[in-house]
């Protein structure tokens, strides 16, 4: 029998026998547990007993070779492609049944990164030629998921297996994002640094390394509102997961940003940290444009400007904005953008997101409403 010329086998993500287009519809889960296991081992014989163990490890070994036995005739049915092959040794992956693994393809794809590997220095991987760096890019883009994402067996030895290969795959392709970051950074290649980065960040959104490099990114882009939304982003993941503060390199990088004064910023939320600074979302970039009859931005502050908390102190510097202070106690931050009249409150209010903006038919819009 002859695979299918696009047969493809997916381990990383929710695993999947595709021929062509579709995915083949197994029934038996054990006979799946087999399949995934001996494509993750491409080249490797397991015995029989170790796979009987494997899939039954809570049964008599008896029970559990015929459990097996019945389960292999009637799975090998349900194969379109002649995957498995039975050896002397017991049973191995078919590696010319036609059929690419992506675990497979991702190993070969980074296999240049052995011969760097004896170097010393991490500066070594700048020597990456743009083929190479494009065959690592290649090889992060196989990765959609955790190893076998959503599949379990009742098997407290395979469950022990699948755990160990899901931190193994996680580790090699962080590990792999963080090196291809670096090298592209240093070629300038921002744009690909941006799209590692949040590729990074979906597998890791605790690592403050990846929404540096995002950050750094859309700064090299001149993209200030949203390298502030991704600082603000990271700060917020780090507080509700770990309780944490963002570092001091990743802080200073926030700084270097208020630091550079864009001529238009549209950064319209500011905490009293200075951290709190995000951009609107497309929803309130398009109210916030609606808005160009206005003349400028004003802050109201309860209490005296000269009181401002470090952080709106230096996005008063760094756009001009004008201060006014309210009665003590009021508890709320408004920037606002001037129109030359006051509203007479009877627009109709809409909460989108963090924002508070009033209705479009309204002469005065709030852009931005936070605790203080």
């Amino acid at each position: 029998m002859r695979a299918h010329p696009l047969s493809q086998l997916v381990l990383l993500d929710r695993p999947a026998l595709k021929v062509g287009s579709s995915a083949v519809a197994f029934q038996s889960r054990k006979g799946q547990a087999l399949l995934w296991y001996l494509a993750a081992h491409p080249g490797e014989a397991f015995p029989r007993e170790h796979l009987h163990s494997l899939l039954w490890d809570d049964v008599p070994q008896q029970i559990a070779r015929q459990n097996f036995n019945t389960m292999l005739f009637r799975f090998q049915r349900e194969l379109p492609v002649p995957c498995l092959i039975s050896t002397r040794n017991g049973l191995r992956w078919n590696d010319e049944a036609g059929v690419v693994i992506d675990t497979q393809r991702f190993q070969e794809l980074t296999a240049p990164l052995a011969a760097f590997d004896r170097f010393r220095s991490r500066d070594a991987y700048f020597l990456l030629s743009e083929q190479e760096r494009d065959d690592l890019a290649q090889a992060i883009e196989l990765y959609h998921g955790p190893f076998l994402d959503g599949f379990s067996c009742d098997s407290a030895a395979y469950e022990q297996w699948l755990a160990a290969m899901r931190r193994q795959w996680e580790s090699r392709v962080l590990k792999l994002f963080d090196l291809l970051l670096r090298v592209e950074e240093h070629h300038n290649r921002w744009d690909r640094v941006l799209h590692l980065s949040r590729k990074a960040i979906e597998v890791d959104p605790l690592d403050e390394a990846f929404h540096r490099a995002a950050i750094k990114a859309l700064m090299m882009q001149n993209r200030y509102a949203a390298a502030v939304a991704q600082y603000r982003k990271c700060r917020e993941l780090l507080w509700e997961h770990l309780g944490v503060a963002p570092d001091p390199e990743t802080t200073a990088l926030f700084d270097s940003i208020c630091a550079l004064k864009p001529a238009n910023p549209s950064l319209v939320d500011v905490a009293d940290d200075g951290a709190g600074l995000c951009a609107p979302s497309g929803e309130e970039r398009e109210c916030e444009e609606s808005q160009s009859e206005g003349t400028g931005l004003q802050i109201e502050y309860p209490g005296d400007a000269a009181a401002f908390p470090a952080g709106i102190r230096r996005l008063i510097e760094a756009t001009a904005l004008v201060p006014r202070a309210l009665p003590s106690g009021s508890g709320i931050l408004h920037v606002r953008r001037k129109t030359g009249r006051d509203t007479d409150g009877s627009g109709r209010q809409r909460r989108i997101g963090r924002c508070l903006c009033k209705s479009r038919r309204g002469p005065s819009r709030a852009l931005g409403r936070i605790p203080c």
